[in-house]
């Protein structure tokens, strides 16, 4: 990959603003580049690829050494304050280190630091630098200059993505708005908060396109925390999806159903008559609407109200699915995503009827996803990555559509061509973009190839 001085990539993200949330989520991205990377590409390379494979996974080896060498600092550092005190003599004193290793153990850190702070005197000036001695200043620092921090490491992530062929990325922004970005050779939907990403990536010929979406819409702690803009009043729906259609690019998306702790179930989150008026408001401002569900009660009004998609859909019922063709409503299943629903089930142990339902859903999800393709939903590739499903595994869900009665042609269309088409982007068409992934063997034999691209083709360039 090249950039053109003095175009630089960021490497921070600022992750979330929630002391917990963003250790968890800093822990997910550690665990999840070591741990992916090595099982995709285990050691191979060059020494140069070699060195930087070992840069990206040495946090899970390095991480936990680290926790203990703080232990053995604190330690170290009451006893001696004990002997001080008490006029003892320091008893692991005798272990300490030869002064010359010390000294250039010292040096070494002396040079790194120095070296942190020219890049990051490069990219955010001086004043951001001289905090980089001290972490918890350059945190706060990072914090005001997040935005900008952002927009660079996006651009860096999904240039990466593209010559690397790379199809699923998730980032999460200071807002706690989440994106799960779907690519083919050209096309993604995100989804985003205006103004992150199409100030610097929409005019980048290298880039592949976005099709962003507003946040998620649901009601308070009826949805994963910190992701969606939660809804006092429904009442406030046709408002707030107006807003989020005027912010994307032609998609709203809305939680559906999620479990009601009070029922202690699946339950639905709108009433149909607020979902009418929603999604006729969505498409006045030329926008479609695709909605999380997984039960059954939520269907009904959301595909009478006029729904463009219908995600999961792990509920389908015959009547359903009449309505779906009815209506002409898409489905996009994510089925390695419902293969995480027994360990839900697992967990909810405060929620027995709520674990039943999620266990009966999984094992009735194959054949109602049969079902709807034989009826003639039309069907598309998603993976719902970034919380429970690894990132770049939309090669294993076009797999599984093959579970459910796809051809292999028809499974891999739900991810390229026919995606491309129910997107409002062009396929392979006279006068039409040249975005192309390109295989030596058939990609249809599986994810080994299909996760390989051995050339990507965007707008008639190569990479």
């Amino acid at each position: 990959m090249s950039w053109a001085a003095p175009r630089m990539p960021a490497s921070g993200f600022l992750i979330s603003w929630a002391r917990t949330a963003a250790i968890r989520q800093r822990s997910r991205w550690i665990l999840g580049i070591g741990l992916q990377s090595w099982e995709r590409h285990g050691w191979r390379g060059s020494l140069p690829e070699v060195y930087w494979f070992w840069r990206d996974r040495k946090g899970l080896f390095g991480h936990p050494l680290s926790l203990l060498s703080n232990f053995v600092f604190l330690y170290g550092a009451l006893t001696w304050l004990a002997a001080v005190s008490t006029g003892a003599p320091w008893g692991i004193a005798k272990y300490s280190l030869h002064s010359a290793l010390l000294l250039a153990t010292l040096g070494f850190q002396v040079v790194q630091t120095a070296v942190r702070m020219g890049c990051s005197a490069r990219l955010y000036g001086p004043k951001f630098a001289l905090g980089v001695p001290l972490r918890s200043v350059a945190g706060l620092l990072g914090r005001a200059s997040g935005r900008s921090t952002t927009m660079l490491s996006l651009e860096a992530v999904l240039a990466l993505a593209l010559r690397a062929g790379v199809t699923l990325l998730e980032y999460r922004n200071k807002s706690g708005a989440d994106a799960e970005l779907l690519a083919d050779a050209g096309t993604l939907r995100a989804a985003l908060p205006a103004g992150q990403v199409n100030l610097i990536l929409d005019d980048r010929a290298d880039l592949p396109r976005i099709i962003r979406a507003g946040r998620h819409l649901a009601r308070p702690k009826r949805y994963s925390r910190g992701l969606a803009i939660d809804i006092e009043d429904e009442s406030q729906l046709p408002d707030l999806v107006a807003e989020q259609a005027r912010r994307g690019d032609g998609w709203v998306k809305l939680v559906g159903d999620w479990i009601d702790r009070g029922v202690g179930d699946l339950a639905p989150l709108w009433s149909d008559e607020v979902l009418k008026t929603a999604i006729e408001v969505a498409h006045n401002h030329g926008a479609k609407v695709t909605a999380h569900v997984f039960g059954d009660d939520a269907m009904p009004g959301l595909i009478n109200a006029g729904i463009d998609c219908i995600e999961h859909g792990t509920g389908l019922t015959d009547d359903t699915i009449e309505l779906m063709v009815e209506h002409g409503t898409a489905l996009v299943p994510t089925l390695i995503n419902i293969e995480n629903f027994p360990g839900i089930a697992d967990a909810a142990t405060r929620y027995p009827k709520y674990a039943a339902h999620m266990r009966d859903l999984y094992a009735q999800c194959y054949p109602r996803m049969a079902a709807a393709r034989d009826a003639g939903v039309p069907v598309y590739a998603g993976t719902d990555a970034g919380s429970m499903v690894a990132h770049g595994r939309i090669a294993d869900e076009v797999e599984a559509l093959k579970g459910i009665g796809m051809s292999a042609s028809d499974a891999l269309g739900a991810a390229c061509w026919d995606a491309r088409r129910w997107l409002g982007r062009p396929g392979l068409d006279h006068g039409a973009s040249a975005d192309l992934l390109c295989y030596n063997d058939d990609p249809r034999q599986g994810p080994v190839v299909l996760n390989r691209p051995d050339l990507v083709i965007l707008r008639g360039q190569t990479f």
